[in-house]
């Protein structure tokens, strides 16, 4: 078993740490272009003009299509929303592939990758080749839609990164 003052190797990282805190070190092998994530949208009522904000969680959402306000509603209106996309809120996302060191990969086995989010102020802080230690969450991206179908329970795992240690910016070095 790790000590708690060692990262874990990304092949140590197992179901069982999920929803915990993990610190993990590796090569950053492919790295995302950064997107926007919405996490506010903002729509505006053609009827009425009323304002809805709706929360946005998940990386997919469900858009909002009818006017929920009292004036719409008193007036039998089913009012249409629009996205005001300048209204809403979004937030910087990037996504990375770490792979296990060589040193950790047993021999005659493959190495072992895992998928990090970063958010916000922490894009824009790893780049390919770099070696790192990634400290953050471990949690499960369920399946949606027909792949939920095909898939039953099973999910697939990343990383939300909260915090990025560099010992090396490329491997050669």
């Amino acid at each position: 078993a790790p000590s708690k003052w060692r990262p874990f190797t990304i092949r140590e990282v197992k179901a069982s740490y999920i929803g915990q805190l993990v610190r993990i070190s590796g090569i950053v092998t492919r790295c995302s272009d950064i997107k926007p994530l919405m996490q506010v949208a903002v729509y505006t009522c053609e009827e009425c003009g009323y304002e809805i904000f709706q929360d946005v969680t998940a990386r997919v959402f469900m858009p909002l299509f009818e006017c929920p306000s009292k004036l719409c509603f008193v007036n039998r209106k089913k009012g249409n929303l629009i996205l005001q996309l300048r209204a809403s809120k979004f937030l910087n996302f990037q996504e990375a592939k770490i792979q296990e060191l060589a040193e950790h990969v047993p021999k005659g086995h493959i190495p072992r990758s895992m998928t990090g989010h970063f958010r916000g102020e922490m894009t824009r802080k790893v780049a390919p080749g770099d070696v790192v230690e990634l400290s953050g969450i471990f949690l499960p991206i369920p399946y949606t839609g027909f792949r939920a179908m095909r898939a039953g329970l099973v999910a697939d795992t990343y990383l939300e990164v909260m915090s990025v240690t560099h010992f090396k910016k490329k491997y050669e070095e």
